[in-house]
């Protein structure tokens, strides 16, 4: 992952062999605490299946080739996969939202991290990727975040969307800030087999 201003880094990326993958931006919905119960949209134990579906055919999926948050490696993608969804929703890290008729979005919550800032420690969830249906569902969804990152602590969250005019507007649509400039992806085969 490159910064989108770091012409130098996506340069020294390219001459070392990787290739252009996909762009996503990081939304900045603020933690929320709340005594509620969830509420009707969020779903209290998410179905990894309905959510891989809800990805498989994803305009999300599309634009990001797949791709979300390295659960391992904190600047680096990796593929998303069924069993990455299942690990998350076993270790209550996946978050989901109902549509009307059926799943409307969910999300991944990858890392909360603790850096010193300004002399105080400030905490931050990371969610390694969203997707959603329509922008009711993303405003659900983001109430979701914003409740799970309170829950965890955390000072701040971040939600990697993909950088399309669809996915940043139904973000602004729900008051949700959004970084003011993308990061890029590059890709290379790194397991050593045939390019």
């Amino acid at each position: 992952m490159v910064f989108s201003w770091n012409v130098m880094g996506l340069g020294q990326s390219r001459a070392v062999g990787f290739e252009p993958a996909t762009e996503f931006r990081f939304a900045e919905p603020e933690p929320t605490e709340t005594d509620a119960e969830p509420a009707d949209p969020s779903l209290a134990d998410p179905d990894p299946n309905a959510a891989w579906a809800f990805w498989s055919d994803s305009d999300a999926r599309d634009h990001l080739r797949g791709l979300a948050l390295d659960p391992d490696e904190s600047w680096a993608c990796s593929a998303l996969t069924r069993e990455r969804l299942a690990t998350a929703a076993a270790e209550d890290r996946l978050l989901a939202v109902t549509g009307e008729s059926a799943l409307g979005g969910f999300a991944v919550r990858t890392r909360v991290t603790e850096r010193e800032g300004d002399g105080e420690p400030t905490r931050t969830a990371t969610y390694g990727v969203a997707a959603w249906r329509d922008v009711d569902a993303a405003g659900a969804l983001y109430d979701a975040i914003a409740a799970d990152a309170a829950a965890a602590d955390a000072d701040d969250a971040r939600v990697l969307i993909p950088e399309t005019v669809e996915h940043v507007s139904d973000t602004g649509a729900n008051r949700v800030p959004v970084a003011a400039e993308p990061d890029f992806v590059m890709s290379a085969d790194l397991t050593g087999g045939d390019r």
